[in-house]
């Protein structure tokens, strides 16, 4: 199955701007311009992306759009917000390694 093309192929499009150029600019090789172009993101640094999206001065979500998604799971967050998450408290004056009867 054919992969579709990524998100910078759209942005060098419509900006007119070349690959060789936006490689250069960014300090990254042809090949990682070229697998971005593709949507492969495996194994991308997060440095390399940055370089990236500041040489097209443009977010990272931009190039990458699964980095706007909210991951699912963990919630620790929501959880604190909702009360959940509430830190124990020692008495005072009570050392930790006491136990209580």
């Amino acid at each position: 199955m054919a992969r579709s093309a990524g998100p910078l192929v759209r942005i060098l499009q419509t900006y007119g701007i070349r690959r060789t150029e936006l490689a250069a600019v960014a300090g990254v090789d042809m090949k990682t311009v070229a697998r971005l172009c593709r949507g492969e993101y495996r194994g991308l640094k997060l440095m390399t992306l940055l370089r990236v999206a500041i040489a097209l001065g443009v977010a990272p979500v931009d190039l990458v759009p699964g980095l706007g998604a909210r991951p699912q799971g963990g919630g620790l967050v929501a959880r604190a917000r909702a009360g959940r998450n509430r830190r124990v408290e020692r008495p005072i004056g009570l050392p930790s390694s006491t136990t209580r009867p």
